[in-house]
């Protein structure tokens, strides 16, 4: 017997010596795109050194989104050049977030009647790129570097210099303004992941000597619940060099720009009870069903810059949906009456006179949170320039024009 069961499992052993082990997964793959979105009308499969439209070859994965991967690739022409492309998933193609390339060719449209269409993502071509997934519109954009959330991260509590953040929301303001101006479209989807920095020299150059011979590049190979393996590749969008200097000058920061980008969930005209935005970065007249406008984009600068100015985010990221205006009203105020009284799901949140139905605790003020966060120069000035950013109600929410004359912003 004893016998029997030694036999048992020497011959065990020697099958599992026959099995391949698998390698465990990195920590990079746990933060890309997910391997169940390689499936029928989801992302197109890519490697670096693949060949993919009229003459793109694949150089670098920058990043991925809900409904994309975006890719350095270099044209195959005697005067190569670098682009970014984007790729959406094979059902992006048929439904309501293809608007994107309307919206880019809109801006396009217009952007030689208005010098401020520079700080807006620069649209050069798009095409469809069929595969096993489906057919891809493919949409070809300057390259850029990387995004004011990744920069962010660069710094010590992730807290980004009051002399660059005067520069960055100058041109996000002028940015708005075009599009809401002379374009007609709401961005909708404004955070520091969709601001991205431009090459602060000739682009060709940069992103040549960012893509050397030395480049490396990383992929691992994960099983998917329906057993096809995936390879992915781990994104690396190119750094910005911070430059020599003092940070609190705006000197040192003079030939910065920035574009606002990714133009997914854009609206071109309003939408009155559309839920729009992540719950963190959810205007107020978005919660409770008041219609919404322009002034949506505003009040996500203003969280916006928050993040970037403290190093945390104003409202929690994981936040319910069905707290957020209780939050607003702990870390802002009150709601105004006869605003609460325009929106059909006020219900959910208030009385009939207007005050909230769950009691609150722990009020906050937005100037405390200035000031126990943020750097101490200009706090008042910095504060103001915040609040007119997150008015509670839309109608008396300041307009890109109106705050480019602010003295926060011009001091």
């Amino acid at each position: 017997m004893n016998f029997l069961r030694k036999l048992k499992r020497l011959l065990r052993a020697k099958i599992d010596a026959k099995s391949p082990l698998k390698p465990s997964e990195p920590e990079w793959a746990t933060k890309e795109e997910p391997v169940e979105s390689y499936k029928p009308g989801g992302f197109h499969p890519v490697t670096v050194g693949d060949a993919i439209g009229p003459n793109y070859r694949i150089v670098r994965k920058l990043g991925w989104g809900a409904y994309s991967t975006v890719w350095l690739v270099r044209t195959e022409s005697p005067s190569s050049s670098f682009r970014a492309l984007k790729i959406l998933e094979g059902n992006a193609a048929e439904s309501a977030k293809s608007h994107e390339l309307e919206c880019l060719e809109e801006v396009r449209k217009h952007s030689h009647l208005n010098t401020s269409s520079a700080y807006i993502m620069h649209f050069l071509e798009a095409f469809y790129q069929p595969g096993p997934h489906g057919k891809h519109l493919c949409i070809v954009m300057e390259p850029l570097s990387e995004s004011l959330e990744e920069f962010s991260g660069r710094w010590m509590n992730c807290r980004l210099p009051q002399a660059f953040l005067r520069i960055v929301m100058r041109q996000i303001l002028l940015g708005l303004s075009f599009l809401h101006d002379e374009c007609q479209i709401i961005h909708t989807d404004i955070k520091p992941g969709n601001i991205l920095l431009a090459p602060p020299r000739d682009s060709s150059l940069f992103f040549a000597g960012a893509t050397g011979p030395s480049d490396s590049v990383e992929t691992f190979e994960s099983e998917s619940t329906s057993g096809r393996h995936i390879l992915r590749t781990r994104s690396r969008p190119i750094r910005y060099p911070i430059p020599e200097g003092d940070a609190d000058s705006p000197e040192t920061w003079r030939k910065v720009e920035v574009r606002l980008a990714d133009f997914g969930v854009d609206k071109v005209s309003e939408h009155p009870e559309d839920l729009i935005s992540s719950p963190a970065l959810r205007p107020p007249e978005v919660c409770i069903g008041a219609g919404w406008g322009k002034p949506v984009d505003i009040w996500a600068l203003g969280c916006t810059l928050y993040e970037l100015s403290t190093g945390q985010p104003l409202f929690p990221k994981a936040v319910l949906p069905a707290t957020v205006p209780f939050l607003h009203t702990m870390v802002i105020g009150d709601y105004p009456v006869d605003f609460v009284k325009r929106g059909k799901r006020s219900g959910d949140f208030f009385n009939e006179d207007g005050r909230l139905r769950v009691e609150t605790t722990g009020q906050s003020n937005l100037l405390d949170l200035v000031r126990d966060h943020a750097p101490s120069r200009d706090t008042e000035s910095f504060a103001d320039f915040l609040q007119r950013l997150l008015a509670l109600d839309p109608a008396k929410r300041a307009l890109p024009e109106q705050l480019l004359t602010h003295a926060w912003l011009t001091s």
